[in-house]
């Protein structure tokens, strides 16, 4: 799998964190994740990434909506 990709290329992975898990919150109408094996199948790619020793990127969403479950760590 690893191979297609070049050295210069990172892994992204943004907004995961446990809060998105909050489907009351992101839910939607039907309070259901559209992705429930979102988890297992990164968790592979991360690993995929790191067993070839590619770059990974992690980025983290901060709301500053008092009502979202990922809230800013600083405010």
């Amino acid at each position: 799998m690893m191979a297609a990709f070049g050295d210069e290329t990172a892994l992204m992975l943004i907004d995961v964190q446990k809060g998105v898990n909050d489907t009351a919150f992101y839910g939607g109408p039907n309070g259901r994740r559209n992705n429930p094996e979102a988890e297992v199948r990164l968790a592979e790619l991360l690993g995929a990434f790191r067993r070839a020793d590619r770059q990974v990127v992690v980025v983290q969403h901060d709301s500053r909506d008092p009502a979202s479950p990922i809230k800013l760590a600083l405010e």
